[in-house]
């Protein structure tokens, strides 16, 4: 029953395992999502810079200045991904070290259980023994006071038939 009881415990910390690494798995590929959508808006803000330089129009600035204001957008969700990452990897870690610290647990309540039957074991044995031993005592017992009782009746009968 225990072991059942582990199993479920085991099984239920492997699945949250699973979903804090599923999630982190998620985190991680919309990081690198981010990290291309950043390498692409350097690409355009190389490119717009260029074309400022060639002399372009005013609104090119603008557009330049849009560019800029994304890829800053873009690394401070890419910032807020790894902090979010992190502390799920925290989280992870915390889960493994219960998992792992319920299980020596779980070892040494079974190994305290096997030793708590050895020693019932020894006492049913010494139990049984003191149990037999009794019975043999009572029945020499009786049998000496039946065997008494008899002596007296016979010495009663042998002083009757003396008078």
């Amino acid at each position: 029953e225990s072991e059942r009881e582990l199993a479920i415990q085991r099984d239920s910390r492997e699945e949250a395992e699973r979903l804090l690494q599923d999630e982190v798995e998620q985190h991680s590929h919309e990081a690198d999502d981010l990290r291309a959508q950043l390498a692409g808006v350097v690409k355009e803000t190389t490119d717009v810079k260029t074309s400022i330089r060639k002399g372009a129009e005013a609104s090119s600035k603008n557009t330049l200045e849009r560019a800029q204001a994304e890829v800053q957008r873009v690394r401070l969700d890419m910032e807020e991904l790894e902090d979010e990452r992190f502390e799920l990897r925290r989280a992870l870690e915390a889960h493994v070290g219960a998992l792992v610290e319920a299980k020596v647990d779980n070892a040494e309540y079974q190994g305290t259980i096997l030793e708590l039957r050895k020693e019932l074991s020894r006492v049913k044995v010494k139990y049984q023994r003191a149990a037999a031993r009794c019975t043999k005592l009572e029945a020499m017992y009786y049998t000496l006071k039946d065997a008494r009782d008899s002596g007296a009746v016979i010495e009663v009968t042998a002083k009757a038939a003396g008078s």
